[in-house]
């Protein structure tokens, strides 16, 4: 990160100047003062990468904009700053700037301040964000998520490679994922880089490249540690009114599925597909009863 940084210092000075760098990716790198935050998009080596890259940042800077006025009262968002600047640059291809939200992000709070139980009362206070966050933008247009097919979560599909018990607990799942599953936007990419915390509370939350429709709010939790992720299902269910954990295991299947036969996914997910589905499948047990 501070080499890319270094790099930027040199080539566009009046974008760096009195910025620290924040955090660093495949796609561009953050920025930051006290005041905003500056995302830097890198460009792509071919032009379909491009073009995709592109897509992504206006559909952020959408976002951003429409929370301007339509920002959910309950969680702390970020708001969109001027417009977008081009770079004519063979390595950054764009600059746009958005408010900074007071806090940290929570995988920024240091290791030491970070207990177990810190662990699961932050990510149980983040369930509890992330509901209000659905509830508050359930209304607004967004256009659809931009994640895989598999984030829909409105179907879970045979995969032969599993064999044919699996595939046939596959398909009972894929009754109660149509029997739970609820249409409305989602964040699109819930991590600890992504909530903001101030204390022992997750208060707001950035980085909304993958926000958007989807026909499955429960594909939110996919992303979670799996460590915690029970805590944030807690927090989500305390605010949203009732246990969502089947429905939760139900939209993990339908993502983990489609990532078996996904030609972008990596070997890393296709190892982690293989060894979660069967767990996810024990778990959900008692709930798929009903569904034989």
């Amino acid at each position: 990160m501070e080499a890319m940084f270094d790099r930027l210092k040199k080539a566009w000075p009046r974008y760096a100047y009195g910025m620290e760098p924040l955090a660093f990716g495949a796609s561009g790198l953050a920025l930051g003062n006290d005041e905003i935050v500056r995302k830097i998009i890198f460009r792509p080596a071919n032009r379909v990468d491009e073009e995709r890259a592109l897509v992504l940042m206006e559909h952020e800077v959408h976002i951003l904009r429409t929370f301007q006025t339509h920002a959910p009262r309950v969680v702390e968002v970020p708001v969109l700053i001027g417009e977008p600047e081009p770079m004519t640059d063979v390595e950054f291809m764009s600059m746009y700037e958005m408010t900074r939200l007071k806090g940290m992000p929570y995988n920024a709070i240091p290791e030491q301040d970070a207990t177990p139980e810190a662990n699961k009362a932050l990510y149980k206070s983040a369930g509890i964000l992330t509901a209000r966050f659905h509830a508050g933008i359930s209304h607004l247009d967004f256009g659809t998520s931009k994640g895989r097919g598999g984030w829909h979560g409105n179907e879970i599909i045979r995969v032969d490679s599993l064999g044919d018990e699996i595939n046939d607990e596959l398909m009972v799942a894929d009754r109660l994922l149509k029997a739970t599953m609820v249409d409305g936007n989602v964040h699109g990419d819930i991590n600890g880089g992504n909530v903001i915390t101030r204390g022992s509370e997750a208060n707001g939350l950035i980085d909304f490249t993958y926000t958007g429709r989807s026909k499955n709010i429960f594909t939110d939790m996919f992303t979670l540690d799996k460590a915690y992720q029970a805590a944030f299902v807690e927090g989500y269910g305390q605010e949203y009114g009732q246990d969502i954990q089947s429905s939760v295991d139900a939209a993990s299947l339908c993502v983990w599925a489609s990532m078996l036969l996904h030609n972008h996914s990596t070997e890393a997910d296709i190892q982690n597909a293989n060894r979660n589905i069967p767990e996810i499948i024990e778990r959900l047990q008692p709930a798929l009863e009903p569904f034989r």
